[in-house]
């Protein structure tokens, strides 16, 4: 977890909403290819995705926790480390820019039918912030004076008044991972669908599984597969 020293100063809890609204989920965007067509992809093997920027390792950490989710989609997945040999065996580099026909002789000699390939858009763990709080509290003083027909001392009404106490309070912005998928046909080397999404989470590893099932359910919507309940 990183903290972050800051301290800050809100008039209403609202605003203290509004600063952890900074890393806000986003929902999925998909995009399918008229040229998909499901009957033909069978076998598919995960190459990687890129890491994000400074975040060395980012990227095979967010890639072994979508991998799964594409069983949900039908796909039969190569293994992991038959898919690591190969990309050893290619000199096949994610970082750099993607040689299409490299791509595909990779496909070819792990007898898949497409890849998938990915980036991330955001990998930021979870943040703590001091933040100082005017909180309004209520004070109240009996007023004293005569009542009834004796004159008797008594309360007759109520002195109230507000002040502002300010309280600080250490508020937690939850981890975000966004990530960017593609599936690349290896018999065409055409983009057969892409998606992109960001979710949150109480660590990196929770804000990725979230993302990969709002990503796999909502590309599961479009392409009419249907999914078990929840």
């Amino acid at each position: 977890m990183r903290k972050t020293p800051a301290l800050l100063r809100t008039l209403a809890p609202m605003s203290i909403a509004a600063l952890l609204c900074a890393a806000c989920a986003t929902p999925a965007a998909i995009f399918v290819s008229p040229q998909y067509n499901p009957a033909s992809i069978h076998t598919v093997a995960v190459l990687g995705f890129n890491d994000y920027p400074g975040a060395s390792g980012s990227g095979q950490m967010v890639s072994q926790v979508f991998e799964p989710y594409l069983l949900a989609l039908g796909y039969n997945l190569v293994e992991r480390q038959q898919v690591q040999s190969v990309l050893q065996e290619q000199s096949f580099d994610l970082s750099g820019a993607v040689n299409m026909a490299t791509t595909q002789q990779v496909g070819k000699l792990l007898g898949a039918d497409a890849l998938i390939l990915g980036s991330l858009t955001y990998f930021t763990d979870t943040s703590q912030q001091t933040v100082l709080v005017d909180m309004p509290q209520e004070h109240a003083r009996p007023i004293f004076g005569p009542v009834g027909k004796r004159g008797e001392v008594g309360i007759v009404g109520m002195n109230t008044w507000q002040t502002n106490n300010v309280v600080p309070q250490t508020q937690t912005t939850p981890a975000q991972v966004g990530i960017s998928v593609r599936m690349v046909s290896v018999e065409t080397g055409s983009i057969l669908w892409t998606g992109t999404v960001s979710s949150t989470g109480s660590d990196l590893n929770a804000a990725a599984q979230n993302a990969s099932q709002s990503l796999i359910a909502a590309l599961a919507k479009k392409l009419h597969i249907p999914q078990p309940e929840q």
